[in-house]
């Protein structure tokens, strides 16, 4: 790690909310927020992009470092990216927070697949549950089918049941499911009226500064449309929910563009068709002005950071 990495925790954003948010750019995807700096990254996209070994993943981890000192803000671009933020946690948490931390990450999936040979975009949250310095990671907003059918049994249920990782699911939790997670698998469905109380109460109960990561495939399609399968989460119900915890925020990242390049890999091509394909949009321009606006407010709750 470099020597030279500081953040100064306590303090607030600058004069501009974009001042310390930075675009890690794999694919050109993020290039919907206002004023931010960017890094530009796509020497990794294709090596990095939907999977990656964890030789890849640490060699993007020193480029982050030592290009996107003092930034508090990450926008990584689109969904076939979240799996940075093990590389955005790994590098900055770590060496930042005097005490352990918490994740809470809002997502149309758990992120918690079974994925072997390496890491990608749905299995990342297992190997941060892993990392000695965090002590939980919280997954707001579930809605999709990872918890039926064939997809049930992909889980990292051992996460589950250690009580390091714990899902918070909007549509209805099916009865093996639950049996399965025991107390890691909590049903939200008929909580929507009071998610951002319930998102605080978690964050307050564990205690420790968060590691925020947002996934835009966690708000419904009518919101804003993503390159994944949709969630049920409006604008407002997100926003309101990352406002209710933003003064324990230290480092957040926000995925979820609409993808960009095209990369060339059959094999991940091949993978990532069998995750549910990419979404061909029409009114691709009008869309990234949604998200445009999105990444706008996402930034404007965050005008806090909780000091260590």
């Amino acid at each position: 790690m470099a020597d030279n990495l500081a953040f100064d925790l306590g303090s607030n954003f600058g004069d501009s909310v974009s001042d310390d948010a930075v675009i890690l750019d794999f694919d050109g995807s993020a290039d919907t927020v206002e004023n931010a700096r960017k890094l530009s990254l796509t020497q990794f996209g294709e090596k990095i992009w939907y999977a990656a070994t964890f030789k890849s993943m640490d060699r993007l981890e020193s480029a982050i470092v030592n290009g996107a000192e003092g930034a508090k803000v990450f926008f990584t671009g689109s969904g076939d990216f979240h799996h940075v933020t093990y590389a955005l946690v790994k590098a900055f948490a770590k060496q930042t927070f005097r005490l352990p931390v918490q994740m809470v990450v809002f997502d149309n999936h758990p992120d918690n697949m079974i994925f072997p040979g390496g890491i990608h975009c749905g299995s990342w949250v297992y190997h941060v549950g892993r990392l000695p310095f965090v002590a939980a990671v919280s997954v707001f907003g579930i809605a999709s089918n990872d918890l039926g059918g064939v997809n049930l049994f992909q889980n990292h249920y051992c996460a589950i049941r250690k009580g390091k990782v714990k899902y918070y699911c909007l549509a209805p939790v099916p009865k093996l499911a639950r049996l399965m997670g025991g107390m890691g698998i909590v049903d939200l469905s008929q909580e929507r009226g009071r998610l951002a109380e319930i998102v605080r109460g978690v964050v307050k109960g564990i205690g420790l500064p968060v590691y925020l990561s947002v996934d835009k495939d966690v708000l419904c399609a009518d919101a804003a449309r993503t390159s994944w399968d949709q969630g049920l989460m409006g604008n407002e119900e997100l926003l309101e929910c990352i406002s209710a915890v933003a003064g324990d925020v230290v480092i957040a990242d926000v995925t979820g563009e609409i993808a960009g390049e095209k990369f060339k890999s059959r094999l991940k091509k091949f993978f990532r068709w069998i995750d549910g394909g990419t979404a061909i949009l029409p009114d691709e321009q009008a869309q990234r002005q949604k998200h445009r606006e999105i990444n706008g407010e996402i930034l404007r709750c965050l005008t806090h950071f909780r000091s260590t």
